[in-house]
């Protein structure tokens, strides 16, 4: 299962529909609040987590350290449509290997799931 946190509402919903066209099952939240609470429920379930960086509540950076202190393993994708250079960089520090930048095709969004999960499956 792919755990998409994501604030707004269209982009939730296109990548809940093109991540699930190619096969994955997909859980949506709203905010890192919601994700961190799906992560802990369905941790066993959950193969990657796609979070935007820039949300209300709790940003993608503080969900992202939340979800490691549940599993240090976890598989992140960071998204954002103003990632700075710099902020990219701590992120990438802190163990985020993998960063997307809106906007992006849906072909560009499921080449990199299929990147970070090993391609070996849903």
């Amino acid at each position: 299962m792919i755990l998409v946190i994501e604030d707004d509402e269209m982009m939730r919903d296109l990548l809940k529909t093109f991540l699930t066209m190619d096969g994955h099952e997909v859980m949506c939240v709203r905010d890192g609040i919601e994700g961190v609470n799906a992560y802990k429920a369905h941790s066993g379930a959950i193969r990657l987590v796609i979070t935007d960086f820039a949300m209300p509540n709790l940003n993608g950076a503080e969900t992202y350290r939340q979800i490691q202190t549940i599993n240090p393993a976890a598989k992140v994708i960071m998204i954002s449509g103003n990632l700075d250079t710099r902020t990219e960089r701590q992120l990438h520090r802190e163990g985020i290997q993998h960063f997307m930048h809106k906007p992006f095709r849906p072909e560009e969004i499921v080449a990199k799931v299929k990147e970070v999960m090993g391609d070996t499956g849903n």
